[in-house]
Order: structure tokens, then C-alpha cells, then sequence
């Protein structure tokens, strides 16, 4: 009898969760994300855009999983990298894991001008998680259009109809959808699916491009968090730069004055309402820890028990465990209070 042939084991680009290079994947990595697309996948035939940009570091997550404070931290490790817009060395932004198009654009205008025209591609991705509770409530803050915009993506329902009306902040949007009482119990169970959906969906799509994954409740440092990325030495190569430490960086320095500076202004724009101690605890060793920023209602897991068929709610308990959190959606201990 002739003998089997031993299949080659598949080419995989993810080391967060290794992905087969085929067809298949190709054309996701090409149409459906910013991430550079190996070699392996050949070259497309499609020229839509005349610039190129390749950067790279892209670090992405969902919605209020923490971005802001990741993009600090790594300014402080001295990459230049911007929130919802393109440094000189990435860019920090939840809405380019995926790529808009003309039926879908980015949300956030400065978001979508800093892509537009252009063949923006990253060469590492770095995926940050925030626990489901925790990152549930956030994401209940933001606008409609943006929340539309991520179930569009995801080939989701849209978010449930009764919302807070036009005009309302953060916080009256979270509690309007999230608060419980007789009357209102229903709508908040809708909406409780609709973000867990978003929450699944959002992260297991990251997962299928990305290069590595961190917890935002670990608070690691920009220096850690280039490690998980290899960038943290040297590439002559490339000439991509070296994560440093700021008291090592008279450029790193610099940098974060700048962010310093960004942080008033966020503050005067927001009249008060944004605290700028907040957004300097990548910049500064003695600030806050605290790596969110928005004012939301409180999730528990017995909220998303209530709300959630148990099919759904094994599912995102399954993913929770898959990133490193205890059982029922623990974070660790950490609280998840509204801040």
C-alpha cells in the first residue's frame, strides 16, 4: 500500500490566535483591515489609492477598553504614536480594526480624515482588552452613529431603539440605556445584548489580525507594552524606532510635555468635564491609575446574567476566560466603579 503523504502544517501571521494564510484570510487582511498583508498573500491588483503610509504600530480594542491610556503610556516609552489619528510611529484608535468604506466611514472626523485618500497600513497590531463588565458600561457611553457603526462592521443588529435623545452627554446616554427600574428594565436588557454582542464580536475580530494582546487592568508600561510587540530593539531594517524609557529620551521628554499640553487643552475644550490628571497617568509616575476616563453607569455580572440568553452569556464567559480573566467575568478584583 502506498504510504500517506504527511500534510504540511499552515503558515500562520497571528500570534495571538494563529490564523491559516489562505484565500481567504488574504482578502480579509486586504479589505477588511489597516494591517499589513504578508507576502505570502501576494500582491493585489487593485490600485485605489496613490499614497502609501506604512507605520509600525497600530494598537486597537473596543470602544472604552482603554486606549486613551495606552496611547500615554507608549508616548512616555518615546514612539510617537497618536489617539484616533497617525503619529510618526502609529496610531492608537478602536475604530481602524477595521477598515471604513464610503457606505461605512469612520465616525470620528479626525479619525477618518487622517486615512482618507490613503493606503494605510500597519506592520504590528497590538490588541488591548478591558473585562466585559467593565467595558460593557463604557461602551454604553458612546454616540448612536458610533455604536451603528460598530454593528454595521460586525453584521450586527442595530442598537436598540429607544436611546437617549440628541444632545445628551456621556454619562445621562450610559444611564438612560443602563439604568434599571420597572418600566425601563426591558430596554436595559436590550441594550445590555446589543453592547455584549459588540464587546464578542469586536474582540474576536481583533484576534484574527492581531500580533499580540494585553489587559488594560495590568496597567503595563509603554516599555511592556512595545515588548509584546517587538519593538522594543533595534531594526536597521526598518528603521523603525526603539521604545525607551522617557528619563532616558531627551525626544521621549519632549513628548510628553506635548501631551501635557494636549491634556489642558482637552480639558478647556470639554469644559472641565474631561479631568486632565487623568489623562497624565502614562506621563506622569505619581498620577492617578486610573486608565479610563469616561463617567458611565454601573454592569455587574448578575446584570448580563439577567439580560443575556445562556447561550450568549457562556459565549462571552468563554471569551473572558480565553483572555485571561476568572470565572464569571472577574477582573481581577479590581472595581469597576464610573469614574
Amino acid at each position: 500500500a502506498a504510504k500517506k503523504k504527511k500534510k504540511k502544517k499552515p503558515m500562520t501571521t497571528n500570534t495571538t490566535a494563529p490564523v491559516v494564510v489562505s484565500s481567504r484570510h488574504c482578502r480579509f487582511l486586504r479589505d477588511a483591515t489597516l494591517k499589513m498583508v504578508p507576502p505570502a498573500c501576494g500582491r493585489s491588483k487593485k490600485t485605489v489609492y496613490s499614497r502609501k503610509v506604512r507605520l509600525p504600530l497600530l494598537v486597537t480594542s473596543l470602544g472604552g477598553a482603554g486606549s486613551w491610556h495606552a496611547s500615554l503610556r507608549l508616548r512616555d516609552a518615546g514612539l510617537r504614536v497618536e489617539h484616533e489619528r497617525l503619529g510618526r510611529d502609529g496610531s492608537v484608535c478602536w475604530l481602524y480594526a477595521v477598515r471604513d468604506s464610503t457606505q461605512r466611514p469612520y465616525p470620528v472626523p479626525p479619525a477618518a480624515a487622517a486615512v482618507r485618500d490613503l493606503d494605510v497600513r500597519f506592520r504590528r497590531v497590538l490588541q488591548i482588552i478591558r473585562c466585559p463588565v467593565g467595558n460593557v458600561a463604557a461602551l454604553s457611553t458612546h454616540k448612536r452613529s458610533t455604536l451603528a457603526f460598530a454593528a454595521r462592521a460586525l453584521a450586527l443588529p442595530p442598537p436598540p431603539p429607544e436611546d437617549a435623545p440628541t444632545g445628551a452627554t456621556q454619562l445621562e446616554r450610559s444611564l438612560y440605556r443602563l439604568t434599571l427600574s420597572e418600566k425601563e428594565s426591558r430596554r436595559r436588557d436590550r441594550w445590555l445584548l446589543f453592547l455584549s454582542n459588540v464587546w464578542l464580536g469586536w474582540n474576536e475580530r481583533i484576534e484574527r489580525f492581531a500580533d499580540a494582546r494585553a489587559r488594560i487592568e495590568d496597567d503595563l508600561s509603554g516599555a511592556a507594552l512595545c515588548d509584546l510587540v517587538e519593538l522594543a530593539r533595534d531594526d536597521e531594517k526598518s528603521g523603525e524606532r526603539v521604545c525607551v524609557s522617557s528619563t532616558e529620551a531627551f525626544q521621549a521628554g519632549l513628548d510628553t510635555a506635548g501631551t501635557l499640553a494636549r491634556a489642558w487643552s482637552h480639558w478647556i475644550a470639554n469644559r472641565g468635564i474631561f479631568d486632565p490628571k487623568r489623562c497624565l497617568r502614562g506621563a506622569c509616575a505619581d498620577g492617578p491609575r486610573i486608565p479610563h476616563h469616561r463617567r458611565h453607569a454601573n454592569v455587574s455580572w448578575s446584570d448580563l446574567v439577567s439580560a443575556l440568553p445562556p447561550p450568549k452569556l457562556r459565549e462571552v464567559a468563554a471569551a473572558a476566560a480565553r483572555y485571561g480573566y476568572g470565572p464569571n467575568g472577574d477582573c481581577k478584583g479590581r472595581e469597576e466603579e464610573p469614574v
